[in-house]
């Protein structure tokens, strides 16, 4: 049986907000392809180009317990790396 992981966050105006998270593996199959809906996960991206900042913007927004920042940049040359990110 599946079970979920429920995660309470406080906000600077101390609301509170549950967030009920599934387990890994009814979201990705054992081959690493997202079978079900991921979106929930991404609030907004950082995208740039070599050299515009976006690393130290990654390290700056990581400095605060109020957000989390994935630890791995993902670097999309063509549109067939952006097929293989998304999938």
């Amino acid at each position: 049986a599946s079970s979920t992981t429920e995660i309470t966050t406080t906000n600077t105006n101390s609301d509170s907000t549950t967030i009920i998270i599934p387990p890994l593996k009814d979201l990705i199959d054992k081959n690493g392809k997202v079978i079900s809906d991921i979106s929930w996960m991404l609030d907004f991206a950082i995208i740039g180009f070599p050299k515009s900042g976006t690393s130290f913007l990654k390290n700056y927004l990581n400095q605060t317990d109020e957000t989390f920042v994935y630890h791995r940049e993902f670097c999309i040359k063509k549109a067939s790396d952006l097929t293989r990110f998304v999938e």
